[in-house]
């Protein structure tokens, strides 16, 4: 269960080695950014509905699989920093340790919304199909058809492939070789999205998008960029600090979001590169945490709803309905402004009951290298993890 290859690690240390990373404070801001462009485009159809004298026509687009794409990030970047950092500190990596820490956080307010998603199908509440509720379970979803209330369950299931697969396979083929593979990997990813989607390998076009072997290069960037920031050399290090890279960096990236090129082999090259370019803008914010963008990100407000995030994307979909998805039996709970505040109820509830309690747990059980963000430590006062 373990990675006894601790001399493995990538050979490129002719630069400062990153420090520590424990508790990212800009991710959490990062997060609540990335939750947000959800909740708008989510959101803006109930928003316009009680609006009718405003424009009846969406302006958000798709921002919030932008959203998916930071959350993505932000996990292949962070999960390989933290193993990375374990086998530096212990000179190995324990799965069995990484998986029970990934259940105690991720299982138990999936499992909440799952069972009260259940008892309002079979009481007809809302329309629940058994396929797409055992989808949800076992982390298929992001293949089948699952209706409205269990349809964001997708971007879960890519994220539980890669927890599955990417430990194992460093344990397996060694940490020195992850760099190596992420680097093959990206490519050849991005290359057989544009393949499948040519000669129609897919079912339907939901499905296409929501696949693992479609999304999987948007977590493994973040995972070679967390090599990078580690263990490459202090010049591409000291390149990705700069600012004015970064703020280039996000520019881009806003302004590709909005760009809507003709044929699908230039959407694929500008899908490819939104996902190359999620890490840079981690990283150089991680990296200059004076810098304006960085004080914003780890303002307080916006590190604790980072925290709420995970909560906030589970409960969201049920209230956030489109009004042809509504229920009468919900009622107001599904009208604005009312959905906003049961979304905001829903996911305070599940954290401070809940999750925070059960991620101390885990912590408890498979103790980390550091202790990672607040709410995982058990002696913090509430005052200094909620706020």
């Amino acid at each position: 269960m373990k990675n006894h290859q601790s001399d493995n690690i990538p050979s490129l240390r002719n630069g400062p080695r990153a420090p520590r990373s424990g508790y990212l404070a800009t991710l959490d801001g990062w997060r609540a950014i990335a939750i947000l462009l959800v909740l708008l485009q989510h959101g803006q159809g109930s928003f316009l509905a009680a609006h009718p004298e405003l424009p009846q026509r969406p302006v958000l687009g798709i921002c919030g699989l932008f959203g998916v794409r930071i959350f993505f990030g932000i996990s292949g970047y962070l999960i390989t920093s933290r193993i990375l950092e374990e086998i530096e500190q212990r000179g190995a990596l324990s799965l069995r340790g990484f998986y029970i820490r990934r259940a105690f956080r991720i299982l138990p307010p999936l499992l909440l919304l799952l069972l009260v998603l259940g008892v309002l199908g079979v009481a007809g509440v809302v329309p629940i199909r058994p396929l797409a509720w055992l989808s949800g379970v076992l982390f298929f979803a992001n293949w089948v058809d699952k209706g409205w209330y269990l349809g964001h369950l997708w971007s879960l299931a890519v994220e539980e492939h890669f927890y599955l697969l990417w430990p194992g396979l460093l344990v397996a083929m060694g940490t020195r070789r992850g760099f190596s593979i992420a680097m093959v990997l990206c490519p050849i990813l991005a290359l057989w999205r544009l393949v499948a989607w040519k000669y129609h390998i897919y079912t339907t076009a939901a499905i296409y998008w929501g696949r693992t072997d479609i999304q999987l290069d948007g977590l493994l960037w973040g995972s070679l960029f967390a090599y990078a920031h580690r263990y490459y050399h202090s010049k591409f290090w000291t390149m990705l600090q700069k600012p004015a890279l970064c703020n280039a960096v996000i520019g881009l990236f806003l302004v590709s979001s909005q760009w809507t090129p003709g044929g699908y082999k230039m959407q694929m090259v500008l899908y490819t590169a939104q996902a190359f370019l999620v890490p840079i803008m981690l990283i150089g914010t991680v990296g200059n945490p004076r810098s304006h963008l960085s004080t914003f990100l780890e303002w307080k407000p916006l590190k604790w709803m980072g925290r709420l995030s995970y909560g906030m994307y589970l409960w969201q979909q049920l209230f956030l309905s489109p009004v042809q998805d509504r229920s009468r039996v919900l009622g107001r709970l599904q009208v604005w402004p009312y959905n906003i505040v049961c979304v905001f109820l829903f996911t305070v509830a599940s954290y401070y009951l809940l999750e925070r309690r059960l991620i101390r747990v885990g912590h408890r059980l498979a103790t980390p290298v550091s202790a990672g963000r607040p709410d995982a430590v058990a002696q913090s006062p509430i005052i200094e993890s909620t706020v």
